[in-house]
């Protein structure tokens, strides 16, 4: 991921996989904090859906029926949001300026706020090209001086990915699913790969991840429309 660190050729331990609501973060917060923390990562460009649809694709978000997150388009990452735990119905609508989430709804899903944890929820093309949601709740434990935490999620139209980033191979990471792996901070060379293949998908690019930061990838888009990219978003401070 960045710095001028030299490649290793290593795989780390990763944690298992895991489908849908993924632990890429476990959570440090206090455990009286009935509060829960929420950022929004648009990952649906509006051309994979329709050639009718605006290539930014700017949508409305409400939950329980108040109007959260306005005119967000593809590629933003808002937040955190701060919300009481529980379970909120989001909808999804065409962005309407003049009457935020006025629109009708193209998208309906219950989204899960966690006590006390961040948690990432994202907006994403499905391998069926259609509109889907993912979340990905984030690890906030203390991160040792010198060391960073990565993940990888898959919120792609590819079934699955392999992801190297410096010292950190993941593989096999299907969509909506994520993968994680402590590394030493630096900047390294990364590139996403369809799992099996050895011709990347996105990439090289070289990205640097610092000391107790906790970095996250989106792998969003479509490898079929040209549209695949990675979406990053670190989170500082982490000790």
């Amino acid at each position: 991921i960045r710095g001028s660190v030299t490649p290793m050729k290593i795989r780390l331990m990763l944690l298992p996989v895991l489908v849908c609501a993924c632990a890429i973060f476990a959570s440090s917060a206090n455990a009286q904090d009935t509060t829960g923390y929420t950022y929004f990562v648009h990952g649906a460009p509006g051309r994979d859906l329709s050639p009718a649809f605006n290539p930014a694709l700017p949508v409305d978000v409400s939950l329980n029926g108040a109007c959260i997150v306005k005119d967000w388009t593809f590629g933003e990452i808002r937040g955190p949001y701060s919300f009481p735990a529980g379970v909120y119905d989001a909808k999804v609508s065409l962005a309407n300026s003049q009457n935020p989430c006025g629109n009708a709804t193209v998208f309906e899903v219950p989204l899960t706020v966690y006590q006390g944890l961040a948690s990432f929820a994202v907006a994403a093309i499905s391998p069926t090209n259609t509109l889907t949601g993912y979340l990905f709740t984030a690890d906030l434990t203390p991160i040792a001086t010198g060391n960073a935490r990565v993940f990888v999620a898959n919120a792609s139209a590819v079934s699955s990915i392999t992801a190297g980033f410096g010292p950190a191979a993941l593989d096999f990471i299907n969509d909506g699913a994520a993968a994680f792996a402590v590394a030493p901070a630096g900047t390294y060379d990364g590139s996403i790969y369809m799992a099996g293949s050895t011709t990347p998908l996105v990439g090289p690019i070289s990205e640097t991840i610092e000391s107790q930061s906790a970095t996250g990838f989106f792998v969003v888009g479509s490898a079929t429309s040209g549209s695949l990219q990675i979406l990053r978003f670190s989170i500082k401070n982490v000790f």
